[in-house]
């Protein structure tokens, strides 16, 4: 009598750096019960193939080439792939991203400073058995961010934080109402309303305070 066919547990990955890429393949292609079922370099891609694929675990690098960033897929795989396990990994940790984190659900964060295969095996195996992985530099941050009332995220509404994102990246009124699909004059009464929440006097200021705190674009 047959043994049952060992289970597979599938992987989709969106990364657009080739090294990290080539590091993920070769930690997935080592475990006999793991796939690599499919892979993107940006967000527009990578929304593309979730719409019509799925996997068990999403690895999603947050820093990827604009428009958006790995919250973006992030956030859309939440809404179609919701049983899917959602890991993210970057070299940063800040304000920015732990609220995103938050936010978006995710189930695990990996730092690619700490990327020994080793390390990312361990991570990969936990999300693989429906664990978290979280490490305590994460849990640190996020403890912080938690007991700060006067965190950005928490004095904004959701679509406010939207807004203070593409103002950290330089967009004006105008860009800014076309990537959100909103009217020019909306986007202008949201940044107004993000000025006196945040107490600041100009958007100059703003645009430094939210680059601070890891609005904007992320960079190696």
């Amino acid at each position: 009598m047959s043994s049952p066919a060992t289970p597979i547990t599938t992987f989709f990955l969106v990364e657009d750096e080739e090294f990290n890429r080539c590091v993920v393949r070769y930690e997935i292609e080592r475990h006999p019960g793991w796939k690599l079922v499919g892979e993107a370099n940006d967000t527009a891609s990578a929304i593309e193939s979730l719409n019509q694929q799925s996997a068990d675990v999403l690895m999603i690098d947050i820093c990827l080439p604009p428009p958006g960033d790995g919250f973006t897929v992030v956030d859309h795989a939440k809404k179609i792939r919701p049983h899917a396990r959602r890991l993210v990994f970057t070299s940063h940790l800040n304000e920015y991203i732990v609220s995103q984190c938050e936010k978006c659900g995710v189930h695990g964060f990996f730092n690619k400073r700490d990327s020994s295969t080793g390390k990312l095996g361990a991570v990969l195996d936990a999300l693989a058995a429906r664990r978290r992985y979280f490490p305590p530099e994460f849990e640190r941050a996020r403890s912080h961010w938690l007991a700060d009332s006067h965190a950005i995220a928490k004095r904004l509404t959701g679509r406010e934080s939207e807004v203070l994102h593409l103002i950290a990246l330089g967009h004006g009124d105008r860009e800014i109402a076309e990537d959100l699909g909103i009217r020019t004059a909306t986007a202008a009464t949201h940044k107004s309303a993000i000025l006196r929440k945040l107490e600041l006097p100009n958007i100059a200021k703003l645009t430094v305070y939210a680059i601070d705190h890891g609005y904007g674009r992320l960079r190696y």
